[in-house]
């Protein structure tokens, strides 16, 4: 590890940090468990977390943006799909909520980015939420329309307290590797002294001596 890895270390470090929960859906038809779709998303950064194996079925918004009151769930573990924008994510989780849902899937709009969805004020929020991509969002939709379809979506998580320490520990890796290499450099510097010191030394005693004036 040179010095000049730190700063991507850093780096990379912090985005962890920043998007340090993702999930993943498996869209399943009928008993027989015949998976249909495997998709990425990214969980809110706030409220609750998902269950483990955290089973459903899709039911589009209405309205699709979520930004207004929602039609209410007709019956358990339902799991609204909304479209992002027009108002903020924590608007269309408490509508969601509001209406009887058990968790909110958001998709994106003119872009696969997945980001995190923030909250300004996670307080009474019960249901989780995460976000997805514009094709995943498409792929649900069109997979809500078909009977018999549910959905699975796998947390897991990447520690963020972790990520900072090995972070910490890799700089530290860093700094004492530089340290190291300054170390050494400075040792074969005064060696080299050392060396020049004891070469000229002979020399100089073999340069013959000059007479005194007058002798």
């Amino acid at each position: 590890m040179s010095a000049n890895h730190i700063p991507l270390l850093l780096v990379l470090g912090l985005l962890c940090i920043r998007c340090c929960v993702y999930a993943e859906i498996y869209v399943y038809r009928d008993s027989a468990l015949n998976r249909i779709g495997r998709y990425e998303e990214c969980r809110a950064k706030h409220g609750p977390g998902l269950e483990v194996d955290t089973v459903g079925l899709l039911q589009p918004g209405e309205p699709e943006d979520g930004c207004s009151d929602l039609i209410p769930a007709t019956q358990d573990q339902l799991y609204v799909i909304l479209a992002t924008g027009n108002c903020s994510h924590e608007t269309k989780v408490r509508h969601a909520q509001a209406a009887g849902y058990d968790a909110v899937i958001v998709h994106n709009v003119e872009s696969n980015e997945l980001i995190v969805m923030l909250y300004e004020n996670d307080t009474g929020i019960e249901i989780p939420a995460v976000f997805v991509s514009e094709a995943t969002g498409v792929a649900l939709l069109q997979a809500a329309t078909i009977p018999g379809t549910f959905v699975i979506i796998n947390e897991f998580i990447i520690n963020g307290d972790l990520v900072l320490l090995v972070l910490i520990l890799a700089l530290l890796g860093g700094f004492l590797v530089l340290v190291v290499v300054l170390g050494s450099a400075w040792v074969r510097y005064l060696w080299t002294l050392w060396q020049r010191d004891a070469l000229h030394a002979p020399l100089l005693n073999s340069l013959p001596k000059q007479n005194s004036r007058g002798s």
